[in-house]
């Protein structure tokens, strides 16, 4: 299994972007991206022809849509599921998003904490969802300078207190892009765990939640019992002792130009009977640790292009459940 990096939240000219699907495509390919999925605001009118320029510049593409709604925002990814926005407030949001898992396609909670009412009406998390059962992921970091932003602090935050209920959800990223940033902006990918580089195999890895969400830096995260098995980000597991290891490198094809320094990994979670945080450079680090009923997942930290940041965080290891 490789980890390969998606960007998962993109707009074009066919909502409120300033691109067109081939304008898209050709800053995903320059970014390093392996792939994307196309998000405009209640419409998948430019799927077909993001599909077609993908298809020619070798980048995997994700039919994809955003319900946006006065409640909240919320991407549906998988071309299969009804995208009409006009079904979705607080009382249908939860059948509504049971009915896309049905149907094989996913969603994922989008921005839940950004400014919201009376600002910027709908971006921020008004649905009130109690069930997050057939929710696959939630973007813990969206948009600029992903790992300094404190509305994407206080999404980690919220993402912290749903896996705290006991529900699996994978960790993404959103860019939220929508048009040229400013030069010396930061940005992030969503690491999506695959066996094949297919649109079948993308899919399946973000149902599986092998995800994390990094900026310029790839990472294989795993744990291994005493009995010699591996577990990967996003699978459940028995209570018991493991070898943590982390193998960690700077990604030299996506967001290659940032200046990553790492200076602390951090394993959080309540599984743990409390956080354990350490110094880390490039390159390996292993440590044994006794873990119970809970979830484990792991964060990196130092500085990008001299700012102090978040760099990495992953789904987690979901133990007991």
């Amino acid at each position: 299994m490789k980890y390969l990096p998606f960007e998962l939240h993109t707009h074009t000219l066919h909502s409120d972007g300033s691109f067109s699907p081939a304008d898209l495509v050709s800053r995903v390919k320059k970014a390093g991206l392996a792939g994307f999925s196309l998000t405009d605001h209640n419409t998948t009118s430019g799927c077909r022809e993001a599909d077609i320029e993908a298809k020619k510049e070798g980048v995997i593409f994700l039919p994809g849509t955003e319900w946006t709604t006065f409640y909240g925002h919320m991407t549906l990814i998988g071309g299969k599921f009804d995208p009409d926005y006009r079904q979705i407030n607080p009382f249908t949001i939860e059948s509504r998003i049971r009915l896309a898992k049905e149907s094989g396609d996913i969603t994922f909670l989008a921005h839940p904490f950004r400014v919201g009412t009376p600002v910027c009406t709908g971006c921020s998390d008004q649905f009130g969802i109690q069930d997050f059962s057939f929710l696959t992921g939630y973007e813990v970091w969206s948009g600029e300078f992903p790992g300094e932003s404190e509305s994407n602090k206080n999404a980690v935050k919220g993402y912290i207190k749903v896996l705290e209920k006991g529900y699996k959800l994978a960790a993404v990223y959103g860019r939220d892009w929508h048009r040229d940033g400013r030069e010396d902006a930061i940005y992030a990918a969503t690491y999506i765990g695959v066996e094949n580089e297919n649109l079948e195999s993308i899919l399946e890895g973000l149902k599986l939640k092998r995800t994390y969400v990094s900026t310029g830096v790839k990472a294989i995260i795993t744990l291994k019992s005493k009995e010699g098995r591996t577990y990967s980000i996003g699978e459940s597991i028995p209570p018991g002792e493991y070898l943590l290891v982390c193998e960690i490198e700077k990604d030299k094809n996506c967001y290659s130009e940032y200046k990553v320094l790492l200076k602390k990994i951090s394993l959080v979670g309540n599984a743990l009977a409390q956080e354990i945080t350490s110094n880390i450079s490039f390159g390996g680090y292993a440590k044994t640790i006794e873990i119970k009923k809970g979830f484990l997942f792991v964060k990196l930290s130092g500085l990008i292009n001299d700012a102090v940041s978040d760099i990495l965080i992953s789904t987690p290891f979901f133990v007991g459940y």
